[in-house]
């Protein structure tokens, strides 16, 4: 299923996995930047990142070569060169192939908790509840400690790789300390007291230390400016849109600046206080973008936020622009195939060769095949708004109900269209 929080671009996607991921065509084009460097100098050709909308202080791999990184962590950030750290960690996991063994060596440990059930049943059978706590106490936490100490092994090796790597694409480690001195900060007397075999990670004074030992050569080399800013563009829309807009307001009451009016015309559209929102949108177009014209994605910004407080048809019309000014963004070209199908500044045919042209990069949204069935639809050709419609469903896992609309646009689509060859493999995929 998914939940637009936009007309536009800014988008609060629940995937097949079930984790709230956000897709934006800034927030996307800086963490390409920040990564893709990362993942061609480990041979990871299909790498990505996804961000949560959790506004907690994590980052993660499940499976494949995706990561996974909270809101939250982007947020408190103070640069690329800390998210840059974090997703080279991150990466050593992957290389590594740290989930699949941690799978396995838990399905090997398994029998630890096993036995000290059994052991436990047994003692309490003969001698009474006390030897039932003590058997199942042995058993299980002899595999928790265990298990620790593998994740302990897995985090410093994947320290170590990240070190190696940022050395390889010279770049700095300075921001992966920081994210462990903060960190360590975070963690606080609870890790004081914590002992180190109980700890799934490293202690993150002795990460420090390692870190620090073996990264000398590039501490010091800082990034590129426009990135620094591209980072605070992000924050702030990231918080504006996840953040409490009273906090929000709060925050940047009496800031200055691109990031401040940003976040506040965002606090100002979701508090439904639409002419604020609107005069800070006017201080960035009269302001910033007087002198950055070319600037594709702080029009989308705008485009999205005068669609969002109903200024479509101006809205709509910054899209353009944005398009024009970054015309291999996805989420930009998606926006403006809206506005299309909002019969604004694009024909719906237009709109559905723009969305067919980007369906690789879209086809994760399922607010993608419902724009796609609904430019169909506007079109009259229902046949191929119902394959589409049965393709959403066919992803969300609804098989009786995409097996319906597979069947109805076999009935109208002739042989040699491509929709009809698609609704062909969905009830191929059915009926295995």
């Amino acid at each position: 299923m998914l939940r637009s929080l936009s007309i536009a671009c800014f988008l609060l996607v629940w995937s097949i996995s079930a984790i709230a991921s956000i897709r934006d065509a800034e927030l996307e084009d800086y963490l390409d930047k920040v990564a893709s460097p990362l993942f061609q100098a480990s041979n990871i050709e299909d790498g990505g990142i996804t961000v949560t909308n959790n506004l907690d202080w994590n980052a993660f791999v499940i499976a494949g070569q995706t990561v996974y990184i909270h809101a939250g962590l982007i947020i408190d950030a103070e640069g690329p060169d800390m998210l840059r750290g974090v997703v080279a960690h991150e990466i050593g996991h992957i290389t590594a192939g740290h989930v699949a063994r941690r799978k396995t060596f838990e399905n090997q440990t398994s029998y630890l908790g096993i036995a000290g059930a059994l052991l436990g049943a047994l003692g309490g059978a003969v001698g009474g509840g006390d030897a039932l706590g003590a058997g199942l106490s042995t058993g299980l936490g002899l595999q928790q400690s265990i298990t620790m100490a593998f994740s302990r092994v897995h985090e410093s090796a994947a320290d170590q790789y990240a070190i190696d790597l940022l050395s390889k694409t010279e770049t700095s480690p300075h921001g992966l300390i920081n994210f462990l001195k903060k960190l360590d900060q975070r963690s606080g007397r609870a890790q004081q007291q914590m002992a180190p075999y109980l700890s799934t990670h490293p202690l993150t004074q002795d990460r420090l230390t390692l870190l620090q030992r073996q990264s000398a050569k590039y501490l010091n080399k800082k990034d590129l400016e426009d990135l620094q800013q591209q980072h605070d563009r992000v924050v702030a829309k990231l918080t504006g849109f996840l953040s409490e807009p009273s906090a929000v307001l709060r925050r940047f009451s009496h800031k200055e600046g691109l990031q401040a009016s940003m976040a506040r015309a965002i606090a100002y559209y979701r508090l439904g206080q639409k002419e604020n929102s609107k005069q800070e949108l006017d201080k960035i177009r009269d302001g910033y973008l007087s002198q950055n014209p070319h600037d594709g994605f702080l029009w989308d910004f705008l485009g999205e936020l005068h669609v969002r407080i109903g200024f479509n048809e101006l809205g709509c019309a910054q899209m353009n622009k944005a398009h024009s000014f970054e015309p291999q963004s996805a989420m930009i070209a998606f926006g403006l195939a809206k506005c299309g199908l909002m019969n604004y500044q694009l024909t719906p045919s237009e709109a559905i060769i723009l969305l067919n042209q980007f369906e690789r990069s879209l086809s994760n949204l399922g607010e993608y095949w419902i724009q796609l069935a609904r430019g169909y639809e506007q079109l009259q050709q229902r046949g191929k708004a119902e394959a589409a419609t049965a393709e959403l469903l066919l992803r969300q896992g609804r098989r009786d109900d995409a097996a319906w609309f597979a069947t109805r646009a076999l009935q109208s689509l002739p042989p040699q269209d491509p929709w009809h060859k698609r609704a062909l493999d969905i009830k191929k995929i059915l009926n295995k």
